[in-house]
């Protein structure tokens, strides 16, 4: 059965779009991290939806799994094939033309193994923005963000991923392909399809291109590094600074210092943007569409009003690009940082805004009683609630820890019921994957999971679309 389904796929697509040795296929079976690893008969690399379509099909027959597969940047396995062998990964990095762009629409339609950084650069070479801004950008692609919903830095002004997208290009487990390429605004004419599949991390079809929101290009830009003495006080300056920019306002990171100091030990030639260590760092950044709205005048008086009133301990305004791009610099380095620095258990949380202090708190004290040897790193877009709160090990004593595994678990265990006792999600952004898939069983109500299966049962009943991501008791082989 093995032997036939990949010369059936070499026979239908051609030997240059199908892979199978060990050394071909090593790309496509471990996560960046190298925190998990799978097995596969053979990894399809196609280069039109047709090509999805017919690789989809010849699954189909044989019943194998498919697994989706984009950049390989997942933080929760996502893209990783089960260990047991019977799948076929399908890689959509040929898939990346940009096929229009309407700059009166506002919007442009581009294949799934489009980067980010390629979309966000095409758009600003029409005069206009992809907002999405994530660490990853130069290497993660499109249909992974879809597939993720994946969140980032600019989520306080313009939203996750399911609000940049107005329509997507879809082959189903049965490799028919739905084309929903509308760039609808407003369309009440059933269900909202697209929207199935965004978040739904490759479980329900392959996402082979979309049609995506673009905004009006920033003219005007003001960064700051802003330093609070708690999380309460950085609460409060988020909703000044809201109240006095509204929509001007277009990041507003959160990071303790452990992270910060890491990040300048590790990053060659960075500097602290303050002349001391504070406990809590800002990174703040407005932008206007009108070259003229002098933001680093008004958010240079904004902040001086705010350290007259005691509410903050420094702050320092990016007076150049240059400067600017430093800080965010800092904020983008925080992951590859901390994983040549040493093994980190990420817990991707969130809570309601006011909820965060105590979050913070009780999760400090639970890493305090259980794990002393580790460090805490927060880094947090705090104006939609989501915290990254770190578990650090140096390489060192994670190596020495007793079980490593064991340990991750309970991190996990412990943190995220500390989140959902503060009325939190146990993933906010960066997925469910193979990480969290025994979490949603755990916390999800019964009719929310009967709900999840049904839907999931409606368009994949044999189980064959990245079996064992999302859903609890999905790594059962594909049935014939």
């Amino acid at each position: 059965m093995s032997i036939d389904v990949v010369e059936s796929l070499r026979n239908a697509l051609g030997d240059r779009q199908v892979v199978s040795t060990p050394e071909d296929l090593s790309p496509y079976l471990v996560d960046w991290r190298g925190q998990w690893h799978g097995t596969a008969l053979a990894a399809v690399l196609p280069e039109t939806v047709q090509d999805v379509s017919t690789a989809m099909g010849v699954c189909t027959q044989a019943g194998v799994a498919v697994v989706p597969h984009g950049g390989n940047t997942s933080m929760s396995g996502g893209a990783i094939p089960l260990d047991q062998g019977r799948s076929v990964v399908v890689s959509v990095a040929r898939m990346k033309q940009i096929r229009s762009l309407d700059t009166v629409a506002a919007t442009m339609t581009v294949e799934a193994g489009c980067t980010l950084s390629a979309v966000r650069d095409a758009a600003e070479d029409a005069g206009k923005l992809f907002p999405l801004s994530i660490g990853s950008e130069g290497s993660c692609q499109v249909g992974g963000i879809i597939s993720t919903n994946a969140g980032g830095t600019g989520v306080l002004r313009y939203g996750n991923t399911r609000d940049l997208v107005l329509g997507l290009e879809v082959v189903l487990p049965d490799g028919e392909i739905w084309n929903g390429l509308r760039s609808l605004r407003k369309d009440n004419s059933g269900y909202d399809l697209k929207q199935l599949f965004i978040g739904a991390e490759g479980t329900l079809g392959i996402v082979t291109a979309a049609v995506l929101k673009l905004f009006p290009q920033p003219k005007d830009v003001a960064m700051a590094w802003v330093a609070v003495r708690n999380v309460p006080e950085a609460l409060e300056l988020l909703a000044r600074t809201q109240d006095r920019f509204d929509t001007r306002l277009t990041a507003f990171e959160l990071l303790s210092w452990t992270q910060i100091e890491t990040v300048l030990r590790g990053l060659t030639g960075s500097v602290n943007p303050l002349a001391d260590a504070h406990p809590w760092n800002i990174l703040i950044e407005l932008s206007d569409p009108l070259p003229e709205a002098e933001l680093t005048q008004h958010l240079t008086q904004h902040l001086a009003d705010m350290l007259d009133s005691d509410k903050i301990v420094d702050a320092t305004v990016a007076e150049s690009d240059r400067q600017a791009s430093a800080l965010w610099q800092l904020r983008h380095s925080i992951s590859d940082v901390n994983k040549a620095d040493g093994t980190g258990v990420t817990l991707d949380v969130s809570v309601p805004l006011t909820e965060v202090p105590g979050f913070i708190d009780d999760a400090d004290e639970v890493v305090a009683g259980s794990f002393p040897d580790a460090k805490v790193f927060v880094v947090s877009h705090l104006g939609d609630g989501n915290v990254h709160y770190v578990v650090h090990y140096p390489h060192p004593g994670w190596q020495q820890l007793e079980d490593p595994d064991s340990t991750r678990q309970a991190i996990f265990d412990q943190i995220h019921a500390v989140a959902m006792s503060h009325e939190g999600s146990f993933s906010a952004e960066l997925g469910i994957g193979i990480k969290l898939v025994d979490e949603v069983g755990r916390y999800k109500s019964p009719i929310e999971l009967k709900l999840l299966r049904t839907v999931k049962d409606a368009l994949d009943p044999h189980g064959r679309m990245n079996p064992g991501k999302l859903l609890p008791n999905t790594d059962r082989q594909p049935s014939q």
